[in-house]
This record gives structure tokens, sequence and C-alpha cells, in this order.
């Protein structure tokens, strides 16, 4: 995948919903500046857990990004190594039923955080093996990837721009 045309493309459809959320719903943030190949690296080795190749890709364009979708912030490299943001988004995993997370086919350690609401119950993990899930107490939606994930956020910004373009 090629992460400058694909956030790009966000940064377009962010500018598109900002001229039609005329109630002034959301915030719209550009991406975090790029992370370092060595700030990569680093996150690897001090992670203990597999980040997938697509993620580590991603952070080397944008290190991480506030409002990535509604007030979801997705995380950058300094967020994994503990920042309260990140801290939260564990505790509030951990919070969701041992059966929405025993239906995934993984256990609770499987899964990392990469992205949280700042006011709601949505929190996206990625799983040992690539996957990304969204859960919101129960699951709300599986993506094969991060880059699928990604995609799929990028669909829902459209969903949004169109329902805005209609009210």
């Amino acid at each position: 995948m090629n992460w400058k045309d694909e956030v790009v493309k966000l940064v377009y459809l962010k500018q598109a919903l900002k001229e039609v959320d005329t109630e002034g719903l959301w915030t719209f943030n550009l991406p975090k500046v790029a992370a370092s190949a060595e700030e990569v690296a680093n996150l690897k080795s001090e992670l203990n857990f597999p980040l997938s190749a697509e993620l580590m890709d991603f952070l080397l364009v944008a290190n991480g990004w506030d409002a990535f979708y509604q007030d979801v912030n997705l995380f950058g490299t300094t967020d994994y190594l503990g920042s309260k943001l990140f801290l939260f988004a564990r505790e509030m995993f951990s919070a969701i039923e041992g059966d929405v997370i025993s239906a995934t086919g993984f256990a609770r350690e499987d899964f990392i955080p990469i992205a949280v609401s700042t006011t709601d119950r949505d929190i996206f993990t990625l799983s040992r093996t690539g996957e990304v899930f969204w859960f919101a107490g129960d699951l709300i939606d599986k993506f094969d990837s991060f880059g699928e994930y990604y995609l799929a956020m990028l669909d829902y910004h459209r969903v949004e721009i169109n329902h805005w373009k209609s009210v």
C-alpha cells in the first residue's frame, strides 16, 4: 500500500467533511509527523508485541493521528510506549466481557490497542496475526489487516460526508 497516497486521500476527505460539518461536531487534525526508522525499530524492540508490517510502514508516514475518525485517536510510536491515552485504551479493553473476546477466536493477550475514542466506548485492536477488531462493548467489525481497516475508515468518512450533504 502506498501510505503517502492513502494519507493524502484521508486529508482530502477530512477537508471535505469539515466543509459540510455545519454543526462543528468533529475536530479535523492532520496526521502527526512521520516516525523515523529508528523510532519504529525502537518500538518493535520494546513493545513485545508483533505489530504488522503495514502498521509499521504507516507509522513511517504518519506517526499517529488525533481525531483519525471522529473522536478516535490512532496511536503513534510514543503512545505504544505508555501514553495516558494508550493506558486508558488498555483499561477500556480489559473491561470488555470475556465472551466477546473469546468469540473472536483469540485470547485477550493476543490483542493490542491501536486506536481509541476519547468520548465513547470505541476501541480498535490489532491481533497477533494482523487483523484489526473494532469493539464498542461488543464486537462491531473485523478487518483482515491494518490496511483494510484504514481503507474502511476512508469509506466511513465518505459515508459521513454524504450524510451531511443530504441534511
